[in-house]
């Protein structure tokens, strides 16, 4: 680089034509604006194919701009008896609506001999619709036998079976 533009306002960021280097205003978009962590209180221990709240893993953000980005991620540990199969679902209401159906399971089978899967990774990303949405984590069983999200086969939580469910506002 033979020469650089002169310094201009703080904050301001170096771009190039291909041929010109100049100083200007950073992009807008693409910041968090809010963002809230939730952990769940107790595990929730089913069988059942219907989808069902994992108790504390409710998050509502408020004052959103709607049509801002809103990102729903969470690691949710899932343990199952040893012995048996089992496919687990996991998926997000908004407002009471399914966002994802997920309902036919995560893509994981858990075979006889695993009884923990201690990370498994959830992410969804849609806009704002209104200034105030309010996301619930669910889980359920598609087949195979009984299984915990966020804890052991009484329901009860330690520290390493923690589901962190975080919900993030991101400018647009």
């Amino acid at each position: 680089i033979d020469a650089l533009p002169a310094a201009g306002t703080s904050g301001n960021v170096l771009t190039s034509d291909g041929a010109n280097w100049s100083s200007g205003a950073a992009p807008a978009g693409g910041k968090v604006k809010q963002w809230k962590q939730v952990v769940n209180t107790s595990g929730l221990v089913t069988t059942s194919t219907t989808m069902a709240d994992i108790p504390g893993c409710t998050v509502t953000l408020n004052n959103l701009v709607i049509g801002n980005i809103i990102e729903i991620s969470a690691q949710v540990p899932i343990r199952k008896n040893a012995g048996s199969y089992s496919h687990p679902g996991i998926g997000v209401l908004k407002d009471g609506v399914m966002l994802d159906n997920v309902t036919w399971g995560i893509g994981v089978s858990m075979q006889p001999a695993e009884i923990w899967i201690s990370r498994e990774p959830y992410i969804t990303c849609i806009n704002a619709t209104a200034t105030s949405h309010t996301f619930q984590l669910q889980g359920n069983v598609n087949y195979g036998s009984q299984i915990c999200f966020g804890g052991d086969m009484s329901g009860n939580v330690f520290e390493f079976s923690r589901i962190r469910m975080i919900a993030r506002e991101i400018t647009v």
